[in-house]
């Protein structure tokens, strides 16, 4: 058992509240428009530490996407 275990639930909610809402919005907002860049070419993309898996989407759907993190719970 890690501490993300026994933080995931405040975690979760933590960021849909405000100020952390606003931060997490301008954070995808801004890898989005990075990841808009990404060559849209066959291949793969590993997310580490992915916790709930915000960034997932934003990935290029015609790579291989991978999402792994330590805690089940995220």
């Amino acid at each position: 058992m890690s501490i993300w275990d026994i933080q995931a639930p405040l975690y979760h909610l933590q960021r849909s509240l405000w100020p952390l809402s606003t931060i997490l919005r301008n954070e995808t907002h801004l890898a989005g428009r990075l990841l808009a860049n990404w060559p849209q070419t066959n291949g793969w993309a590993l997310d580490l530490g992915s916790g709930p898996g915000h960034s997932f989407p934003l990935l290029p759907a015609a790579l291989l996407r991978v999402a792994v993190d330590r805690s089940p719970a995220m």
